[in-house]
């Protein structure tokens, strides 16, 4: 049984406090509104051809893997920042869930990218060639950041907190309901990464931006839904796009 103290306090913004699965969610709710209803909905039919997909199973798997870039966070090394006010003190309630934590040796995108494979392997969601092509997705929503790779046999080190990561997962996939895929039904593996990616990274800095950081924990989709619709229009991206007759394949041909 998941250890419910760590389940309540897994969280994902210290500044003021954000739980982990309310980003998460929000994420999976921005990237939807992206491709449906935003400058950049001219991409969904481009990318479920890439991906070999409907496009209502493009949001669907969109929704997922944007719910699944911070998974890295539910684990001690992120979770047990001690320079954190509010880690403080649950440490001090709960001082048998303390760990040792090395400085700089974890990043929580790359912890992400081993945890999702090693729960996609055990679900059979993707394949093994599409297991990396997508937790490269998740690993790369942040760049240029420095810190130690993750062991990954280090993720399942911690049995308290797999079974958090599994029901995270589970609450996420649940929700979204990704299709099952296999590599060789993508169409053009480069076009639909990289547009993956670079939705991924936009999707994370709306997400985290301030009109959202009064959400401490999950809102109503309509309400959230009308918060990122009005955050788009601010920052000009609500733009309905001019179809061009460009291929996007070109950049890859």
């Amino acid at each position: 049984m998941v250890n419910s103290e760590l389940d309540r306090f897994v969280w994902s913004k210290s500044e003021p406090r954000k739980s982990l699965e309310c980003h998460l969610y929000e994420a999976a709710i921005v990237i939807k509104i992206l491709l449906t209803n935003s400058v950049f909905s001219n991409l969904l039919p481009d990318l479920a051809e890439w991906l070999g997909l409907s496009e209502e199973d493009t949001i669907r798997l969109a929704q997922y893997l944007a719910g699944m870039h911070d998974e890295g966070k539910a684990f001690p090394y992120f979770a047990f920042n001690k320079l954190v006010g509010f880690v403080q003190v649950f440490l001090e309630k709960h001082p048998e869930l303390s760990v040792w934590i090395p400085e700089n040796t974890y990043r929580h995108e790359r912890g992400s990218a081993e945890i999702v494979k090693r729960i996609w392997k055990r679900e059979g969601l993707f394949d093994t060639d599409l297991r990396i092509c997508f937790s490269q997705i998740l690993q790369l929503h942040h760049q240029g950041k420095k810190g130690g790779y993750v062991v990954p046999a280090l993720t399942s080190a911690y049995p308290d907190w797999v079974q958090v990561q599994d029901t995270i997962e589970k609450r996420i996939r649940d929700r979204f309901t990704p299709p099952v895929m296999c590599f060789d039904q993508l169409k053009h593996v480069d076009a639909a990464c990289t547009t993956m990616t670079a939705l991924l990274i936009l999707t994370d800095w709306i997400a985290s931006s301030s009109p959202f950081a009064g959400n401490a924990e999950p809102i109503p989709e309509d309400a959230l839904t009308e918060q990122i619709r009005a955050f788009l229009q601010k920052i000009g991206l609500d733009k309905c796009p001019s179809v061009t007759g460009e291929s996007m394949t070109d950049f890859w041909s």
